[in-house]
C-alpha cells in the first residue's frame, strides 16, 4: 500500500511536470503577429479566455467536489490537447477563439481541483508540514517552465513558431494519459443515483456552504484579498515588464532566457519558504513581502538603469515565488476536505475578476500615461491590499489562527 501511495504521487508529479510544460510563451506575440493578429485581437483572446474562467471556475469545482477530481483532472488535460492542437493548425481569429474557449474551459475546471487532489494525498503527518510539499510542488512546475521557456525559443528558431503549440499539444498529451493512470481521491461521492433536483439542490448547497466558508473567516478572506491582488499583479505584470526592459535597451533576444531564470531562482526560492518563515514569523510573511514588493514597483517606475531595473525584477519575482507555497498551505489549512476545491475555485473567481478590471485600466494607464506610470500604479494598489486588509496583531482570535497555521 506504502508503494502505491509513492507511485500514485510520481504520477501526480509526472502530471505536474507535463501538464506545465508549454513551449509558445516565449514567442506567442510573434505567432499572433505572424497570423495577421492586431494587438486589440489579442487582448479580445486573453479577455475571452478570462471570462471563460470566471464563470466556470465555481460550478466546475463544485462538480469536483461532488463526484470525482480525478475525471476533472482527465477531461481538463484532454480540452488541452484539443486546444494546442487547434493552435497549431488554426490561421485565423476565429479559430484562434476556438482554441481559447477550450483552453479556458480546461483553466476553470483545474483550477483548486490540482492543489485540492494534492493535498488530500498527503498523510496526516506530512500534511503538518504540508508547506514543504507546496514547495516542492512549486518547485517542480517552475523547474518544467524553465524547460519549456528555453526548448521553446529552440524549436521555434528550428521549426517554426507553429511547431511549439504541436509540441504543446505532445506533453499535453502525456498529461493526460498519466491522469487516466492516477488513482481516485478518497472522498468521491457517487451521485449517479440522484434526481436531477437533488444533485441541483446539492450543488446549490455546495456553492452556499463555499462561500459562507471563505466569508466568515476573517484571515482567510483577507489572505485571499491580499494575495488576489499581489498575484494578479504579477499576472499582468508579465506583459509590461517586456516592454521595460526593450525600453532600457534588453535585446528581444535574451527574454527567453530572462523569463527562465527567473523561474530557475523561483525554483531555489520556494524550497527555502519554510526556514524563512520561521526566521520572520508569519505576520511579516503576510505584509511585509508585499509592502517590499511594492517599493520594487515604485523603483522600477522611476528608474532606467538597467542594472538596477533587472535586478528589483529579479527581487520582487523572488519575493513572489517564496510566497506561493506559504500561502497555499495558509488556504488549505483553514478549508475544510469537504469544501476545498470549490472555496479555492471562489478565490480563482476573486482573481479573475481583479484580472479583469485591471487589465483594461492599466492598458489606458500605460497608452495615456506612460509605461513607467504603470509600476507606480501596481506599487500603490499593492500598498492599499496590505494596508486595508491587514490582519491586526492584537487580534487574538486572528493570532491563534495563525498559530493553528504553524502548527504551534
Amino acid at each position: 500500500m506504502f508503494r502505491k501511495f509513492i507511485t500514485n504521487r510520481i504520477k501526480f508529479y509526472l502530471w505536474t511536470v507535463f501538464q506545465v510544460i508549454t513551449f509558445y510563451p516565449p514567442i506567442v506575440t510573434l505567432f499572433f503577429t505572424e497570423n495577421g493578429l492586431s494587438f486589440t485581437q489579442v487582448m479580445l483572446l486573453q479577455s475571452w479566455y478570462t471570462i471563460l474562467v470566471l464563470v466556470f471556475n465555481v460550478p466546475s469545482s463544485v462538480w469536483a467536489d461532488m463526484v470525482s477530481r480525478k475525471k476533472v483532472l482527465i477531461i481538463a488535460t484532454f480540452l488541452n490537447v484539443i486546444g494546442y492542437s487547434i493552435y497549431g493548425s488554426g490561421k485565423s481569429f476565429a479559430v484562434f477563439l476556438m482554441a481559447e474557449t477550450l483552453l479556458g474551459f480546461s483553466v476553470s475546471l483545474l483550477s483548486g481541483v490540482a492543489q485540492a487532489y494534492f493535498y488530500e494525498m498527503l498523510t496526516p503527518e506530512e500534511k503538518k508540514k504540508d508547506k514543504q510539499y507546496f514547495a516542492s510542488l512549486v518547485t517542480v512546475s517552475l523547474i518544467a517552465g524553465v524547460i519549456g521557456n528555453l526548448s521553446g525559443s529552440v524549436i521555434a528558431s528550428q521549426f517554426g513558431n507553429r511547431m511549439t503549440f504541436w509540441m504543446s499539444s505532445f506533453t499535453a498529451l502525456v498529461a493526460f494519459v498519466l491522469s487516466l493512470m492516477l488513482k481516485e481521491d478518497k472522498r468521491i461521492q457517487q451521485v449517479s443515483e440522484l434526481s436531477l433536483s437533488q444533485r441541483y439542490e446539492k450543488y446549490m448547497t455546495k456553492v452556499k456552504n463555499g462561500f459562507n466558508h471563505l466569508k466568515n473567516q476573517k484571515v482567510l478572506l483577507f489572505l485571499v484579498i491580499q494575495n488576489g491582488f499581489i498575484g494578479q499583479i504579477f499576472r499582468i505584470n508579465f506583459f509590461y515588464t517586456q516592454g521595460k526592459l526593450t525600453d532600457i535597451g534588453v535585446p528581444v533576444a535574451y527574454f527567453g532566457l530572462f523569463y527562465a531564470g527567473l523561474n530557475i531562482l523561483g525554483a531555489v526560492v520556494v524550497k527555502l519558504a519554510p526556514w524563512i518563515e520561521k526566521k520572520i514569523g508569519i505576520w511579516n510573511s503576510i505584509h511585509l513581502t508585499g509592502i517590499l514588493i511594492a517599493m520594487g514597483f515604485f523603483f522600477i517606475g522611476n528608474n532606467s538603469n538597467i542594472i538596477i531595473i533587472i535586478t528589483i525584477f529579479i527581487l520582487i519575482n523572488m519575493i513572489n515565488y517564496w510566497r506561493n507555497p506559504l500561502f497555499s498551505s495558509y488556504f488549505n489549512r483553514l478549508i475544510s476536505n469537504e469544501e476545498r476545491a470549490t472555496v479555492l475555485s471562489f478565490m480563482a473567481l476573486f482573481n479573475s475578476l481583479i484580472y479583469m478590471t485591471l487589465s483594461p485600466i492599466m492598458g489606458f494607464v500605460a497608452d495615456k500615461i506612460a509605461l513607467d506610470s504603470v509600476f507606480i500604479f501596481f506599487g500603490v494598489i499593492i500598498i492599499l491590499a496590505v494596508i486595508v486588509f491587514r490582519i491586526p496583531k492584537n487580534n487574538i482570535k486572528v493570532i491563534e489562527g495563525l498559530k493553528e497555521l504553524c502548527g504551534g
